[in-house]
């Protein structure tokens, strides 16, 4: 079973992707800001692919996937990390690539492009 961090603050968007993602067979953990992001990811970092939105009230979604990259700071640094937005155009895309995002899902994401990142982005059958 895949186990997924989701980082997002909109609770109608959290429910949203917990469901689309437990219905493709993925544990989910959410984090509604950044601050709780970091203490998730540094106390259990199994997680397989985690997801940030890059609109989170109290750091940048940037600034989070800097953080979780960052070999001093957590163990994630090996986990596929995909940005979550409703708009990026070509510059913000190249920031969050810069940032250490493997990918950017746009939202509002349909279950057949979220099981697409999953299956790019994790080996291990669901």
């Amino acid at each position: 079973m895949r186990k997924i961090l989701l980082v997002e603050d909109d609770a109608v968007v959290q429910r949203v992707h917990q469901m689309m993602l437990t219905k493709l067979g993925c544990q989910v953990d959410i984090a509604a800001n950044g601050i709780i992001a970091l203490e998730k990811a540094k106390n259990n970092a199994d997680y397989n692919i985690i997801f940030v939105d890059i609109g989170l009230p109290d750091i940048s979604g940037f600034d989070l996937i800097k953080q979780l990259k960052d070999v001093d700071t957590v163990k994630t640094q090996t986990i596929p990390i995909i940005a979550l937005t409703g708009y990026a155009g070509q510059e913000e895309r190249q920031t969050c690539l810069e940032a250490g995002a493997i990918d950017i899902a746009y939202k509002p994401i349909i279950t057949s492009a979220l099981r697409a990142l999953l299956d790019r982005y994790h080996t291990i059958p669901a």
